[in-house]
């Protein structure tokens, strides 16, 4: 079963063009701006980005807002999320579309 809602940012409002889908057979939970997949955590709680989880400093502010709700990495600003992806504790899909 997948079901979509409107991402809510930081104040709580609804965020235009930013949909959070949640897949519950597979059990995920995605990021979706317009009609890009930004980026995805699954019941592990692994969390992996697709190419364009940067793509806006817009598109940045909405990730940063489905991370904290989302999974568990609360807080992490652009750096911390590139230094997680060095580190290997967030992975980076450039097929994910």
């Amino acid at each position: 079963m997948l079901k979509a809602e409107q991402l809510t940012g930081r104040n709580g409002n609804a965020v235009m063009n930013h949909i959070v889908l949640f897949d519950y057979e597979n059990k995920k939970t995605y990021l979706q701006s317009y009609d890009s997949i930004v980026a995805v955590v699954d019941r592990d709680r692994k969390v992996t980005l697709g190419c364009d989880w940067d793509y806006s400093k817009t598109t940045m502010k909405h990730l940063h807002a489905w991370m904290d709700q989302y999974t568990k990495f609360r807080g992490y600003s652009a750096a911390d999320i590139r230094k997680a992806i060095d580190q290997g504790e967030i992975s980076y899909d450039p097929e994910m579309k």
